[in-house]
C-alpha cells in the first residue's frame, strides 16, 4: 500500500499570502542568497505534521480530524512580526508570527494532537508554536551571514492588516519535488 506524506493545517486567505509574498520579495532583495524560500502560495499554519502514512489510514485520520473540528467554533487570527528558530543569533528557519484568539487555536491544535495520538501518531513533545514559515537557511551558510540575517529580521516590521478567519482545518498531501513541495487538500473539516 503506497504511503502519503501529509499534515493537518489552517489555510490562509489569498490576500494574506500576497502580503507574505511581498515580504519575501523584499527580504530576497537583501542579498540573502544562502536561503531556501518557500512558495508563498503554500504558506499555512501547521497544526499536526503526520509524515508518511499508509493510504488505508487516511479515512481514520479524516474522521479524527472531523471530530476535533467539531469541538471548536470559528475564530480569528492575525499575522505579524518576524523571527527565527532557534533564535535570531543562529537562524535556521525564518517565520512570521501568528496572534489573535490563541486560546482557541491552541485548543484546536491540542484536540487534533489527542485524536491523532489515538491513531498511533505520537503527541508533540515541544509546546505548540504557531508560525508561518518563509524560508530555511542553508546548512552551509556562514555564521557572518546568519548574524546579518538575524539583525535584518530584528529590524523588519511586518503586520498584516487582514484577519485570518478560521472556519475549518485541512488534511493536506505534501508531494516533495526538486522545485519544492506540491500541496493538495485531501479533506476539509468545518469548525462547528
Amino acid at each position: 500500500m503506497p504511503l502519503v506524506r501529509c499534515f493537518i493545517a489552517i489555510e490562509l486567505p489569498v490576500e494574506v499570502k500576497n502580503e507574505l509574498a511581498g515580504l519575501i520579495h523584499s527580504l530576497k532583495n537583501r542579498s540573502l542568497n544562502f536561503m531556501s524560500w518557500v512558495d508563498p502560495k503554500g504558506i499555512h499554519i501547521t497544526l499536526k505534521f503526520l509524515g508518511e502514512v499508509s493510504q488505508e489510514l487516511i479515512p481514520d485520520i479524516e474522521q479524527s480530524m472531523e471530530d476535533a473540528a467539531q469541538q471548536s467554533h470559528p475564530f480569528q487570527l492575525g499575522v505579524s512580526g518576524t523571527g527565527a528558530f532557534p533564535n535570531l543569533n543562529r537562524p535556521e528557519l525564518i517565520w512570521v508570527g501568528v496572534n489573535g484568539e490563541m486560546d482557541k487555536l491552541n485548543a484546536l491544535q491540542k484536540n487534533i494532537d489527542i485524536n491523532m495520538e489515538m491513531l498511533g501518531f505520537p503527541r508533540e513533545k515541544k509546546p505548540y508554536t504557531p508560525h508561518l514559515t518563509l524560508a530555511r537557511v542553508r546548512i552551509e551558510a556562514p555564521d557572518f551571514d546568519r548574524q546579518r540575517l538575524g539583525k535584518l529580521l530584528a529590524a523588519t516590521s511586518f503586520t498584516s492588516a487582514l484577519a485570518v478567519k478560521v472556519t475549518g482545518v485541512h488534511l493536506i498531501k505534501s508531494q516533495l519535488t526538486p522545485t519544492g513541495p506540491i500541496y493538495t487538500v485531501m479533506k476539509t473539516s468545518r469548525l462547528s
